[in-house]
């Protein structure tokens, strides 16, 4: 019954049934799907390229972020392994020392 209401609520031009819960993306898809002019609705393409849009864009953002995390990740590495390098030099002149 709520459902219907809220739906109801939208077609007659009402705000986001959500209480602002929902994202303004998605308030304005809702009320776009619930217009009373045909024409205006978007079709299941409209909403499917919608939907992989902006999933392929923050697939994009994600691939990036991880590839630079793995640059770091290599510079860090490369980075303890010279200090290793020293500190097995350091031990060798301190036993060669003794």
């Amino acid at each position: 019954m709520e459902r219907s209401r809220a739906i109801r609520e939208l077609r007659d031009g009402g705000e986001d049934p959500g209480g602002g819960r929902i994202g303004a993306e998605i308030a304005g898809l809702i009320s776009r799907m619930t217009s009373p002019d045909r024409a205006s609705r978007p079709s299941a393409s409209d909403l499917l390229e919608a939907a992989f849009s902006s999933h392929a864009g923050r697939r994009r953002e994600l691939e990036a972020t991880v590839e630079e995390l793995r640059r770091v990740v290599e510079e860090q590495r490369e980075a303890l392994s010279q200090k290793d390098r020293e500190i097995a030099e350091l031990r060798r002149r301190l036993i060669d020392r003794e």
